[in-house]
């Protein structure tokens, strides 16, 4: 990728985390809906998969975290292709997330080990090769700054409220909506 500036990997987790709350809101809200995790599972999936695509410049999380994605082409179905592509190792670990809620065989404790791993690989990937994940290079675009030099601290600051915030809707979720639905995580 010539020409690529170093992105802050604190905005990349922090875009990350807020594509990930509210994801989980309509992920929550398809489950309750349709009183059945297998409707939150495939909402959950597929707007991943396709959070990129919901703006021209990528999705509501990099928007926030002043970020953009360069080369991912004109028109929506470029984008549907492209964002597919950039959240195939993201996506992946999402499965084995849910998996556990859909086929009681596989241990839930393995499949989060198996999912972390993933994400830390990813992590360290942004972290040695100046912004870019592996995604990035799958969908052959890239991540850029909309504002350089902005301060890592408040991006990791930000990035650890999410993270809470997340972790409060899980906690919710698995007190109140799981069982309203007859599954237990």
């Amino acid at each position: 990728m010539e020409g690529h500036v170093k992105v802050n990997a604190n905005k990349r987790v922090y875009g990350y985390l807020v594509d990930s709350l509210w994801i989980g809101v309509l992920t929550i809200s398809a489950t309750t809906l349709a009183r059945h995790p297998l409707a939150g599972s495939v909402v959950n999936l597929f707007a991943f998969v396709l959070r990129d695509a919901v703006l021209p410049t990528g999705s509501p999380g990099k928007r926030l975290a002043g970020l953009r994605i360069d080369g991912q082409g004109h028109g929506w179905l470029a984008r549907v292709r492209t964002s597919a592509l950039r959240n195939l190792t993201l996506t992946l670990p999402l499965t084995f997330f849910l998996l556990p809620f859909e086929v009681k065989s596989v241990p839930s404790v393995a499949a989060s080990l198996l999912a972390a791993i993933i994400f830390l690989v990813e992590y360290v990937r942004i972290l040695r090769h100046g912004g870019v994940r592996v995604g990035d290079q799958l969908a052959r675009d890239r991540v850029v700054e909309l504002k350089p030099g902005e301060s890592a601290g408040k991006y990791l600051g930000l990035s650890v409220l999410v993270a809470a915030l997340i972790m409060g809707c899980q906690l919710i979720a698995s007190l109140y909506l799981y069982p309203m639905v007859g599954e237990r995580p």
